[in-house]
């Protein structure tokens, strides 16, 4: 559930930016708020996962080009 809430804190306030309108054309690939936020939270978690296991801070270019990534796939 928390990962919903940051997923929804970020894109209200389009931190990272381009978050926002990634998120929309997510959206439109997806064509449901359920499966877009879930790809979206399962890039989100992967970020947060590598973040810890390296003790750095969570790479945001390195998350958009996550998100990005899923406009690429079929």
């Amino acid at each position: 559930m928390g990962l919903h809430i940051s997923l929804h804190e970020q894109v209200s306030t389009d931190r990272p930016v381009g978050i926002r309108e990634l998120y929309q054309q997510l959206l439109q690939k997806y064509g449901n708020h359920h499966d877009c936020e879930h790809a979206m939270i399962d890039c989100l978690a992967e970020m947060l996962w590598q973040s810890q296991r390296d003790s750095q801070p969570p790479s945001e270019p390195e998350y958009l080009r996550a998100l990005q990534r899923l406009l690429d796939k079929p």
